[in-house]
C-alpha cells in the first residue's frame, strides 16, 4: 500500500503515488484497489518502451550499456527491421518513388557533409524506412515502424555504429531507388537492406 512504501522509501504519499503511476505506464506494476502494488514479470507484460529504461539505468549504473543488451537490441532491429523493409519493397507503389527518393537525396546530403552529424543522419534513414512503408500502403507496418522509432530516439547514440560509412548507406539507397524504378524489385530489397546487417560488436561504442 501507498502508505507503507511511504514509510519504507521515506517520502510522501503524493512521491509515491506519481513514482507507481510511472511504472504501471511501463507495465512493471499493477495497481489494485484495496491489494496494494504489485511487481509484474516485465518478460510477460511490458513493451519496447522498456528498453530506453534498461539503457539508461545500466548507463547509469556502470557506465555504460552492457554488449548483451545492445547486441539484442540490434538484433531486434535487425530481424524486424528488414522483414518490414523486404515486405515494403515487394509491394511498394511506383506513384510513391519521387516521396522516396526526395527522402534518400536528403540522407544522401547530410551524407556528404564533412563531418556527418550521426544522429541526423539516423533520423533521415529512418525517414527513408517510412517512406518505404508508405509506400507500401500497410498501415500496420507503417504504425509498427512508429512503434519502434519512438524508443529508439533517446537510444540514438547506441546506433552510431550503423551509419559510420554515410556514404556507402547513400550510394547503396540509391542503387535501391534506380532498381525500383527498373522494376528490379529483389535488387531494389538487396540494397534497401544492407544497412540491417549487424555491426561487429567491436564496432559498437555505448
Amino acid at each position: 500500500p501507498e502508505r507503507q512504501l511511504a514509510q519504507r522509501f521515506g517520502v510522501t504519499r503524493n512521491t509515491v503515488r506519481e513514482a507507481v503511476r510511472s511504472l504501471e505506464q511501463l507495465r512493471l506494476v499493477s495497481i489494485r484497489q484495496g491489494s496494494g502494488v504489485r511487481v509484474q514479470d516485465y518478460l510477460e507484460q511490458a513493451g519496447i518502451e522498456l528498453l530506453v529504461e534498461l539503457c539508461a539505468a545500466e548507463g547509469s549504473a556502470i557506465g555504460g550499456v552492457r554488449s548483451d543488451l545492445l547486441a539484442e537490441v540490434l538484433q531486434a532491429r535487425a530481424v524486424l527491421g528488414e522483414a518490414m523493409i523486404r515486405h515494403a519493397v515487394e509491394r511498394f507503389s511506383t506513384g510513391e518513388i519521387d516521396t522516396l527518393t526526395a527522402s534518400v537525396e536528403r540522407l544522401a546530403a547530410e551524407a556528404a557533409v564533412s563531418p556527418p552529424h550521426a544522429d541526423r543522419l539516423l533520423e533521415l534513414e529512418f525517414e527513408v524506412h517510412a517512406c518505404l512503408l508508405r509506400g507500401a500502403g500497410n498501415r500496420a507496418f507503417v504504425l509498427l515502424h512508429n512503434t519502434l522509432r519512438r524508443p529508439c530516439r533517446p537510444l540514438a547514440p547506441l546506433f552510431l555504429a550503423l551509419v559510420a560509412k554515410p556514404l556507402a548507406l547513400a550510394a547503396s539507397y540509391r542503387r535501391g531507388v534506380d532498381a525500383l524504378r527498373q522494376g528490379d524489385r529483389e535488387g531494389a530489397k538487396a540494397a534497401f537492406c544492407a544497412s540491417f546487417s549487424l555491426p561487429e560488436a567491436h564496432e559498437v561504442t555505448p
